[in-house]
């Protein structure tokens, strides 16, 4: 019996239809609706989601440093939330579009709150790149009334 061989035998040949073909999730996560809005929706809504965690761990764990989770779930919910929308281009007009379909006061709000939390930590090159988004949907020739 060959050793390298062996987990040949699990190896699933037939190609069924009621497979994902590989790929898709992935370049779902790619498309500016989606990145744009997971964005907002983490900036957003991190508040509440956070206080329902930290007041449940509390439960269970009595010397718990709310404070310090808090600001520690913060950092690393920001963080994925920056990650997201680094992907925006304005150089794209796929993007674009997908920019300016968006509720531009809550795409605003979230930017204002991560370029808040941005600056404390001295990222002034995410802070910029933010503050471009935020003034492209502020003075946009799409959203100025004619």
């Amino acid at each position: 019996m060959d050793a390298d061989n062996i987990f040949n035998l699990f190896e699933d040949t037939e190609q069924t239809s009621s497979k994902v073909p590989e790929g898709l999730i992935e370049s779902e996560y790619r498309k500016p609706d989606f990145f744009i809005g997971y964005f907002v929706g983490l900036v957003l809504r991190f508040q509440h989601s956070s206080d329902r965690m930290i007041g449940f761990l509390k439960q269970i764990y009595t010397g718990l440093d709310a404070q310090e989770l808090s600001r520690k779930n913060k950092l690393l919910i920001y963080a994925r939330a920056y990650e997201s929308i680094s992907q925006f281009d304005l150089e794209n007009q796929e993007h674009v579009d997908a920019l300016l379909k968006t509720k531009s006061e809550d795409f605003i709000l979230a930017c204002d709150k991560m370029i808040e939390e941005l600056s404390q930590y001295e990222q002034y090159e995410k802070c910029a790149f933010l503050k471009n988004l935020k003034d492209f949907i502020l003075f946009s020739q799409n959203k100025l009334p004619l």
